[in-house]
């Protein structure tokens, strides 16, 4: 589904610029750089095919979404660039994108094979199933206590008193909120008894997460999180989501979050709330269809920048240094677990010194490096192809093991698993952005407290939860 869409919004752009291949700036890269797209757009479309050949596809196993992220950033991203011409920092990296877009689209072959090859899947069967049946009735006041305590650790976050020092218990607090809301959203759905109390406690905390997205956070996933908590729930435990679906929730998001959290953010900081709002809708009113329709792609494809870096580490890096990149992966356990308390030199996040590196920035903003483009500024383009296909191995034995393992058992028995992929998925999905170290080891720290709330919740060893569960 990602995939088809972003063809169809290529083909726009195509369509729009009849030009495109003889573009002025890019000289005979124009041709090339396209056909490269073409052939991107094409390997991103063959997880789709493979899974209508076995089936009903499963829009949300982990090689949909990563196809549909590869495809956005790197094969429309390239489309976009040619029709709009529009750099990201300071440095031109024009001359690099024909070699970023090829280095990439080799990985994410390699990415293809490491997922479709058996290792996986067989790894998933071989590794057990653990007693974690979820209690047989969780307890309301319980799970308000841990959103109240993830509620309030943002607030604090949001004030900036916290020392970095410790930042890392703060934060890993903060995702109370979010694992709330999924239980919550999970009993509301699924729950024989009590369900119309969780529906009315999911009506309370969806404008508390309103609020922290528009009050307390600058991302706009904090927006997108609920709408994608209740669509993977809903998809799981009550009815598989058709296309239709799907294309209805992307223009959601696309068409009304991201422009309008757009137009919202660059509203003067030190007005209150309301005004900010009533300020974002008149924006846009006097924007018009024409203005608004570009301003929603504009906020879709400016964030989704990833060929960019990529090209930057391409034109810029150094020869690697593959012993000393090899030694920082073999650190991602550190980096999970050891907080800065007790290592004073811990590296800061890796996507801050990328745009301090490449775009000259003063270490006030993110700039996503993705995968591919960490892979290769380390490991050179052999690593590259071999890490992206251990990533494919991981993805497929992600999905087989949380959902196609556990997807037929009872519901006490298959929720938690399923409650665990859930942030699996969207951790896996934020941290293709970043560097691996960085994404992989917010990825085991997530698994870890996910673990530990889920045991929290579990059911004693005799008692019968299922007939809490319709």
């Amino acid at each position: 589904m990602c995939s088809s869409a972003l063809v169809v919004a290529a083909a726009g752009l195509i369509l729009t610029n009849p030009d495109i291949a003889t573009n002025a700036w890019l000289g005979d890269d124009a041709s090339v750089l396209l056909a490269l797209s073409v052939v991107f757009f094409g390997l991103a479309m063959v997880p789709f095919v493979v899974g209508k050949k076995n089936g009903p596809i499963d829009w949300f196993a982990v090689i949909y979404v990563m196809a549909g992220a590869y495809a956005l950033n790197f094969a429309l991203r390239a489309v976009y660039l040619m029709t709009t011409g529009v750099p990201i920092g300071i440095f031109a990296y024009w001359d690099t994108l024909v070699e970023a877009l090829t280095y990439v689209l080799l990985g994410f072959g390699a990415m293809l094979l490491g997922y479709y090859a058996a290792f996986g899947d067989r790894v998933a069967k071989w590794l057990p199933s653990f007693n974690l049946k979820w209690q047989s009735s969780p307890s309301l006041g319980k799970v308000a206590i841990l959103y109240i305590i993830g509620f309030g650790t943002r607030y604090l976050l949001s004030l900036e008193v916290v020392s970095v020092t410790f930042m890392y218990y703060l934060v890993a607090l903060s995702q109370l909120t979010s694992f709330v809301l999924a239980i919550s959203i999970i009993n509301a759905l699924v729950s024989s008894k009590n369900r119309g109390m969780w529906r009315a406690f999911v009506l309370v905390l969806l404008p508390l997460q309103l609020f922290y997205a528009l009050v307390w956070s600058s991302s706009k996933f904090a927006l997108i999180e609920p709408l994608y908590i209740f669509l993977i729930c809903y998809h799981y435990l009550k009815v598989r989501l058709s296309f239709k679906m799907f294309v209805l929730a992307a223009l959601i998001i696309v068409g009304v979050v991201f422009p309008v959290s757009s137009v919202y953010r660059y509203q003067p900081p030190g007005a209150d709330t309301l005004t900010r709002i009533t300020n974002t809708m008149e924006d846009l009113k006097r924007k018009g269809w024409q203005g608004y329709s570009g301003l929603a792609l504009d906020a879709v494809m400016k964030r989704s920048h990833l060929l960019d870096s990529v090209a930057l580490v391409v034109k810029y890096n150094l020869t690697p240094d593959v012993l000393t990149g090899i030694g920082e992966y073999l650190r991602i356990p550190l980096y999970a677990f050891l907080p800065r308390f007790f290592w004073p030199e811990k590296p800061i996040g890796q996507s801050i010194l990328f745009g301090v590196d490449y775009l000259g920035t003063n270490g006030g903003v993110n700039i996503g490096v993705s995968n591919p483009g960490d892979l290769y500024s380390k490991l050179g383009l052999s690593g590259l192809i071999i890490g992206m296909f251990v990533l494919g191995l991981i993805y497929r034995f992600v999905y087989e093991y949380f959902i196609v393992k556990h997807l037929g058992s009872p519901l006490p028995g298959m929720i938690p698993y399923l409650f665990i992929y859930i942030f699996v998925l969207e951790q896996l999905y934020l941290g293709f952005e970043t560097a691996i170290s960085t994404g992989m080891s917010e990825l085991i720290r997530r698994m870890f407290f996910l673990i530990l709330f889920v045991l929290f919740l579990r059911a004693p060893s005799r008692s019968a939860p299922v007939g809490y569960f319709k």
